[in-house]
């Protein structure tokens, strides 16, 4: 299984059976969901996150991380808040470490850095190339691994009718009946296209 002594990538490519890929969190779960403070108490829901596609993945290929959250605020405009205010992520539910979220404005449309996709809009529900396969499949779900030091990467997605089943509560099959590893897969959504 995919845990923090473990590449996600290399559990996502290896994976035989859907009890292998049982640690993974799924993307969908997590969006809409309330986002808390140090005190508990809901500053916001989380509407996506962001990783960056830099193109230096380390040495055996990890996965890129998750590197902002685009949260929906109680009151306000959508800030966007870097994993390093994360204090928690305790099944699915994250936790900030300050109810401050004004120190994050984004001033405007979303403003993304040159190499930055958010995950929910620009791969979720949108067709990507199966370098490996050989094939273009749409995206059911983005698939996520906690990393060893409390981060978040992108391990995988998984394509196929099955996945969108699945999560819209009409299938209980378990993740793992066709997932792609990250770095073997091409995006063409129009923003993941241009970055990538």
């Amino acid at each position: 299984s995919i845990n923090s002594g473990s590449r996600p990538n290399s559990t996502i490519r290896n994976a035989r059976t859907p009890a292998m890929l049982s640690h993974v969190l799924e993307l969908s779960r997590g969006i809409g969901r309330e986002v808390l403070g140090p005190d508990r108490a809901a500053v916001g829901r989380l509407a996506d996150l962001s990783v960056r596609l830099d193109g230096h993945p380390d040495a055996d290929g990890a996965p890129h991380r998750v590197h902002r959250l685009l949260i929906h605020p109680r009151r306000g405009p959508d800030v966007l808040v870097p994993w390093e205010a994360v204090a928690a992520l305790h099944a699915g539910q994250v936790v900030l470490d300050t109810a401050d979220l004004d120190a994050f404005p984004i001033g405007g449309p979303v403003a993304l850095q040159p190499d930055e996709i958010l995950l929910a809009r620009d791969v979720l529900d949108t067709q990507v190339v199966d370098v490996v396969g050989h094939r273009l499949a749409r995206v059911a779900e983005v698939l996520l691994a906690r990393t060893r030091d409390s981060g978040l990467e992108v391990a995988g997605v998984e394509v196929g009718f099955r996945g969108v089943l699945r999560r819209l509560g009409l299938r209980r099959a378990a993740v793992g009946e066709d997932v792609v590893a990250w770095p073997d897969l091409h995006l063409t959504s129009e923003r993941g296209h241009r970055v990538q």
